[in-house]
């Protein structure tokens, strides 16, 4: 008997298309069940639908089955199994934990929630708990989400789920928004925990890359359909389904760099120089008898780099894991933080002039395009306000001349005129990232910054960026700082890389000379981090 059964379950809301059509799925015990596809093919539904936290006006159709036992035949099928035989880690750790309880709450609520421990004896269970996920520390208990990094806030998650020694655990994308080493950790960890319990994992994914390496088997969704299912070799090796042969088409590969083509000879002119950068940053006060002077944090250590320009522009990559020094490096570039010594440089200096003046030079020949397009854009703006807001701003040509350079903006993104009409919620992930593109590019700058620009976005979208983003640079010379934890995509894109840690360039140089013949252990941990590439 298989311990979790979808029987033809349909999930619709009311005004839209099914979000899931006539699933048939089945876990067994002791194994690993990844689904993949695209945002909007249903993953995430069918972990609601499982878990019982579909919204109250879903319309729901099939069989949902524990064992034999059916969750939806009636009311509280769900609250006698949920968080006791079925684990759930979510996908945003630190919008799934209450900000404002500490970690100790949450384990106290769940603990008497479920009656898994007398209320005298929840601090012992916690702490046992905690130090399976490798957070031994007591004080932790004491802290709140905001104070933790978010591989540990992922780790106080997976703690969490496991209390209750539950038969299933499903994981909805629990490594996203981590970068590579941490990642690893974390799955090591989820792999380690569900053999010690002998449970079942249900991981939802769009990383083909952790399918390969952590599934015995794989079911690919589009379109609320399951449009194939078998072992993660078999569909890997050799798929049935074209949508299953085009997302593996479209995995970024640490192999590319072989095959791309040498880019295009770089000019000797530069269009960002940065000489010696460093950021301190000054620490409360130490909390000690005779009162210790306030402490520094040096977050930048005389980082030098510089980015040429051309016909076609040059893109450096700056690469490392979370707290590297990856953003703050942005940030003093972008002039959001002030360096406390070393200089950029974009293009020629220009003296003698005021703040303001420089601040609007600096937006015209530099942009940034973040992580999260739906965060970064206005819901109150359409498309069209968005990317008029900058040339109003900045005072470039009149009503006439800017409507015309909307539309040149938004086919230079390959998108269609109709989207300028259209609000960040009436877009898909990839067409609000486009979006973010064409603003950054209004102003016509010079350097592009992407901060985690394509990390949250499933492979298929991740693929067109990387396409429209490699067109731009044809067609505008433009120079970008790419700057990721995603190896991957660093050698289908950069011509050079720069590897930092702790706050310094460890390593740089060529892609393909750092990828193929690292020198640094560091960049040797990176890329040995990268999940799936034996496969592809």
């Amino acid at each position: 008997m298989s311990l979790i059964s979808l029987k033809s379950l349909s999930v619709s809301y009311p005004g839209q298309p099914p979000a899931l059509r006539h699933a048939d799925l089945e876990l067994e015990a002791r194994e690993t069940l990844a689904i993949v596809g695209e945002s909007g093919s249903g993953k995430t539904t069918i972990a609601n639908a499982v878990m019982g936290l579909l919204p109250a006006d879903a319309s729901v159709s099939g069989e949902i089955l524990l064992g034999d036992k059916v969750l939806n035949g009636g009311r509280g099928g769900w609250q006698q199994v949920r968080g006791s035989r079925i684990g759930y880690v979510p996908q945003d750790p630190m919008l799934s934990l209450n900000e404002v309880l500490t970690v100790g709450q949450h384990f106290k609520e769940t603990i008497l929630a479920h009656r898994l421990a007398p209320r005298s004896a929840w601090r012992k269970l916690a702490g046992e708990r905690l130090a399976e996920v490798g957070l031994a520390d007591a004080s932790l208990l004491r802290q709140y989400p905001h104070q933790l990094s978010g591989g540990m806030r992922q780790r106080v998650l997976i703690a969490l789920a496991v209390l209750a020694r539950p038969e299933v655990i499903i994981a909805d994308e629990p490594s996203s928004a981590l970068d590579v080493i941490v990642q690893k950790h974390v799955l090591d960890l989820l792999q380690r925990l569900t053999g010690q319990l002998g449970s079942s994992l249900l991981l939802i994914t769009h990383d083909l890359g952790l399918v390969a390496d952590r599934s015995d088997r794989v079911a690919v969704m589009r379109d609320g359909w399951i449009v194939e299912t078998g072992a993660t070799a078999r569909v890997i090796e050799n798929p049935k389904h074209p949508y299953s042969r085009e997302l593996l088409q479209a995995v970024p590969k640490l192999s590319s760099l072989r095959r791309r083509e040498a880019p295009a000879a770089v000019e000797t002119s530069r269009a960002l120089a940065v000489t010696e950068l460093v950021k301190d940053f000054r620490l409360p006060r130490a909390r000690v008898l005779g009162g210790k002077p306030s402490r520094t944090l040096r977050a930048v250590n005389r980082v030098s780099f510089s980015i040429g320009s051309g016909k076609s522009g040059e893109c450096l990559a700056l690469v490392g894991e979370s707290g590297s020094g990856k953003s703050t490096v942005a940030k003093l570039i972008l002039g959001l933080e002030t360096p406390t010594s070393g200089s950029v440089a974009l293009g020629p200096v220009v003296t003698g002039m005021s703040r303001r003046n420089e601040q609007l030079r600096r937006c015209g020949r530099i942009q940034v395009v973040f992580q999260d397009p739906y965060a970064s854009l206005d819901p109150q703006f359409s498309v069209a306000r968005t990317l008029l807001e900058p040339l109003a701003i900045h005072r470039r040509g009149d009503r006439a001349q800017r409507q015309a350079r909307v539309r040149e903006l938004i086919g230079l993104v390959g998108l269609p005129e109709s989207v300028l009409e259209r609000y960040p919620s009436e877009l898909s992930g990839g067409q609000r990232q486009r979006v973010a593109i064409a603003r950054a590019l209004a102003l016509e700058p010079e350097v592009l910054v992407l901060d985690e620009a394509v990390s949250a976005l499933d492979v298929l979208v991740q693929a067109q960026i990387l396409d429209t983003l490699r067109g731009l640079r044809q067609r505008l010379g433009l120079s970008m700082l790419f700057i990721t934890h995603d190896l991957a995509v660093v050698a289908e894109l950069a011509d050079r890389v720069a590897v930092i840690k702790d706050g310094q360039i460890v390593e740089s140089g060529p892609v393909a000379d750092v990828f193929e013949s690292p020198s640094h252990p560091y960049t040797r941990e990176l890329l040995d981090a990268v999940p799936g590439q034996s496969h592809f």
